[in-house]
């Protein structure tokens, strides 16, 4: 929340390394290696996750977001 008011409220730009900081991204790439490290992350999730398993869980992490954990459990389980 103390992020998400400070960049509302100021609209600044803020750096790769302040948005890594402030957890807005997992990983900061220099700009010479980024399309090729985004790519081998690509790659590697098509080949070793099935879509099916990845649209269950994306599901359910966006379905969770607003529940309580008993709530979650129980529509994970569903």
């Amino acid at each position: 929340m103390p992020n998400a008011l400070d960049l509302l409220l100021s609209a600044r730009k803020i750096t790769a390394d302040e948005a890594l900081q402030m957890g807005l991204v997992n990983k900061v790439f220099p700009p010479e290696s980024f399309m090729q490290e985004v790519r081998t992350y690509a790659l590697e999730l098509a080949k070793m996750v099935s879509p099916r398993s990845m649209r269950v869980i994306k599901n359910q992490i966006f379905r969770a977001q607003n529940m309580d954990f008993g709530a979650a459990l129980h529509a994970s389980i569903s």
